[in-house]
């Protein structure tokens, strides 16, 4: 098929000189590398508004599923929570999403006084305590609170890892070809551990939300991630 061509009309494209919008002017920076990773979340406690962000099951993104982990008897559930940042004042920050970086599990933990993570999202969302057992009935009683878009407090957490390392240890270590002794690469917690590598601040001591990987050597964006959920209406301790 033919391609058509370009029509310039003259009285058309001097109509959309009124349209152009002054702020993109404002705003523009024709220095400025477009391909250039987004600047990085800091950690720290930020509004969100937050929503189910799905799990994958049978090939299906649905709200929750269930897992079983090696030492456990039986099943249990999770659920998986992205959180849109309030702050409007920053907008480099403003509007980003961020995930929990694992779903959040109904196991109970004994280092945590045998609280679950679904238990504690539910609570700081809703005020009150997750009602019934651990099991299916948390993980709905979730994705119900989360269904309303409420707004809450999240700490963010940078978490620094090698993706292609990690893939290929678990392809290694499926198909049964480890190394005597090899362990999974690690991942790098925390802004400050993954500031202090090499790439990790700019030439102005700024976080750049990339580094070195300790291990591999690997240039690797860190992703800023969920670790904690706070009430609406929680006030968050003041950085110094």
């Amino acid at each position: 098929m033919a391609i058509q061509e370009i029509t310039y009309d003259e009285s058309y494209l001097s109509a959309l000189e009124a349209e152009d919008a002054p702020d993109t002017t404002d705003t523009f920076d024709p220095d400025a590398d477009y391909n250039r990773p987004a600047p990085p979340i800091e950690d720290g406690w930020y509004q969100a508004v937050l929503s189910n962000a799905g799990v994958f099951a049978d090939n299906k993104r649905v709200p929750y599923r269930s897992a079983q982990w090696r030492n456990q008897t039986r099943p249990h559930f999770e659920i998986a929570v992205k959180g849109e940042i309030q702050k409007p004042e920053d907008t480099l920050v403003d509007k980003r999403f961020v995930f929990t970086g694992m779903p959040l599990t109904t196991t109970p933990d004994p280092e945590r006084h045998n609280a679950s993570a679904v238990g504690a999202a539910f609570k700081a969302i809703t005020g009150k305590p997750i009602a019934g057992l651990p099991g299916l009935s948390h993980v709905k009683q979730l994705d119900e609170a989360l269904q309303s878009t409420p707004l809450a407090w999240v700490r963010i957490q940078n978490v620094l890892q090698d993706d292609e390392a990690a893939k290929a240890y678990r392809e290694r270590e499926k198909a049964d070809t480890l190394i005597a002794g090899e362990e999974k690469v690690k991942a790098v917690y925390g802004q400050k551990k993954i500031a202090a590598l090499p790439g990790g601040t700019d030439a102005v001591g700024k976080f750049t939300g990339a580094a070195d990987h300790p291990v591999t050597g690997t240039r690797c964006a860190s992703r800023p991630q969920i670790v904690e959920f706070k009430p609406a209406d929680w006030v968050p301790p003041v950085r110094k």
